[in-house]
């Protein structure tokens, strides 16, 4: 089980961190967030089969899951946050995400995810290096709610991202390498 994680979590880096198309991640990470809201629709709900939850938006999933309890409520602002950011995007032509959708994507988790969370997200971080890290933040507690862990698991997890606070010194290449070697490590432990 601990493998699957970690295979899962190189496949959203590599999307979000082996393309330099800013559009291409954000629908990519957008995407790996609406599966995992999906996943645990599917998980609790007792007659999945009467809804055809593939149809469902994206904030209606995160409604539905945040309503339902299992979702953190913490984390609807973040993911609504993104999906407005890539509504913007895939619905207008014309638009090109600046500087300043990170910053509110980013205050937006800081705000309502608080410090734990916040720290991974060091002042001047920089752009797009910030979506990304928004998107790793917004997905992993989803993907280990869609497994049902422990809260204890989940706590440990963010142990994980407060200790990357560290790191706010380091460039982007060392911050990759640094988060995928503790969450090996923590991986390997659960």
């Amino acid at each position: 089980m601990q493998y699957k994680y970690v295979l899962q979590f190189i496949r959203l880096y590599n999307a979000l961190y082996l393309t330099e198309d800013i559009l291409s991640f954000i629908v990519k990470g957008h995407l790996y967030c609406e599966a995992a809201l999906g996943e645990i629709l599917r998980q609790d709900f007792k007659h999945p089969e009467m809804v055809d939850i593939d149809r469902l938006g994206f904030s209606t999933k995160v409604n539905l899951c945040t309503a339902l309890g299992i979702v953190w409520l913490d984390l609807r602002p973040g993911l609504l946050k993104l999906n407005s950011l890539r509504n913007k995007i895939v619905h207008n032509l014309e638009y090109e995400i600046q500087e300043r959708d990170q910053a509110e994507l980013i205050n937006e988790i800081k705000s309502s995810l608080g410090k734990s969370f916040g720290s991974f997200l060091p002042r001047g971080i920089k752009f797009p290096d910030g979506l990304r890290r928004c998107i790793i933040l917004l997905w992993i507690p989803l993907q280990l709610m869609r497994e049902h862990e422990t809260q204890d698991f989940i706590e440990n997890l963010i142990g994980i991202m407060h200790a990357s606070s560290i790191i706010a010194g380091m460039n982007e290449d060392q911050f990759r390498e640094q988060l995928f070697k503790q969450l090996k490590e923590f991986y390997s432990r659960a």
